[in-house]
């Protein structure tokens, strides 16, 4: 093991170098960033003495999401938040290509991208920082968020795994999956539709590993891959932090929960913030919203599973992407099931909170 691990980092070196030539650098060292599950990210050193992040962007997104990235971040500094940039290479342009696979250059920020939310603290800032995020976009529009991947559809998900669970048999987990795609599905069908809220242009993907903290893990300081920015759902959107946020298991246990005292922290570091941005209907969808998309997201894992071709894998803990996506998908619908129990305190809680407008 020690030996092929080697010999991939001796792969990686040298495709990194040959890579970061476009932008007229030489390497010196390199650290795989595990945080992302689908763009493949490396902290890398070069020969002047500065430090980037280069990252292999997923065949998922299209050059044009690179494009909006790139005006996005200058708009995002003009509103006042720190970000990162998009870095153009010698020849003018803002990706790299290198035997079929793309490639872009970003500045790097210090810092600490947590894998779990550990303290109130850290939950309230992370809302803070969401908020004000979100109120620097609002009004913002982009030519290119067509290509954005779009709002959660757990419907959409479920379907997918239907029909992977009939087609897809193969695979030592297939018999869990499909029992567990059962349950799942009949664990949607009690709850409750969502009305859909006025599409408002946010994030998309608010995990707290996209969130860049202080390096005493205090302060949350910026706003990490901005690939999904879009029109989407605000109800979805915070429910897709909260349930990343409240569950202190992270996403790589079975075992997920969630952990009201995060929830109000977060919930109330967020609304403090947004004020007016905050409406009536996404405050009654709020809760609702984490449920679908804990349920959305043990659909996908699920269906990874049985595909194995969306997301990273951590090969130090588990023996294939397959066993790993059944854990994170195990993990979201356990965090999901602890919510249900909550359900009706969370919500009275939100609806009753006064929100400054």
């Amino acid at each position: 093991m020690d030996n092929l691990r080697q010999q991939k980092s001796e792969e990686d070196s040298g495709r990194l170098g040959l890579v970061l030539e476009s932008w007229d650098l030489q390497l010196v060292s390199f650290q795989v960033l595990e945080a992302g599950l689908i763009n493949k990210s490396f902290k890398v050193d070069v020969s002047d003495g500065r430090t980037f992040v280069l990252q292999k962007i997923s065949d998922r997104f299209s050059a044009e999401v690179t494009g909006k990235i790139h005006r996005l971040t200058s708009h995002l500094e003009s509103s006042g938040l720190k970000t990162f940039h998009i870095l153009e290479c010698e020849n003018g342009q803002l990706i790299e290509t290198y035997k079929g696979e793309s490639w872009r250059l970003l500045s790097f920020l210090e810092g600490f991208s947590p894998t779990r939310v550990e303290t109130t603290q850290q939950a309230s800032e992370a809302g803070a920082l969401l908020a004000r995020f979100h109120l620097a976009l609002e009004g913002y529009e982009d030519e290119d968020f067509r290509t954005t991947l779009g709002s959660h559809d757990i419907h959409l998900h479920l379907k997918k795994l239907e029909k992977a669970v009939k087609t897809n048999k193969a695979g030592p987990f297939y018999s869990e999956v499909k029992s567990r795609a059962e349950i799942l599905l009949a664990a949607v069908n009690k709850l409750p539709p969502m009305t859909g809220c006025t599409m408002k242009v946010l994030h998309g993907d608010p995990k707290i590993s996209n969130f860049l903290f202080s390096a005493d893990e205090k302060k949350a300081e910026c706003i990490l891959d901005l690939d999904t920015v879009g029109p989407a759902s605000l109800s979805l959107e915070l429910g897709d932090a909260f349930r990343s946020w409240c569950n202190p298991m992270g996403e790589d246990e079975e075992n997920g929960v969630f952990d009201s005292n995060l929830f109000k922290s977060a919930f109330e570091g967020y609304a403090n913030v947004a004020g007016c941005f905050l409406g009536q209907p996404e405050i009654e969808e709020l809760v609702l919203g984490t449920l679908y998309v804990y349920f959305e997201l043990s659909a996908r894992f699920l269906l990874d599973v049985l595909e194995e071709r969306h997301f990273g894998w951590d090969s130090t803990r588990f023996s294939s992407l397959a066993e790993h996506n059944l854990i994170r998908a195990k993990g979201q619908f356990n965090a999901g099931q602890d919510l249900i129990k909550q359900f009706d305190y969370l919500s009275r809680y939100v609806e009753q909170y006064e929100v400054v407008r």
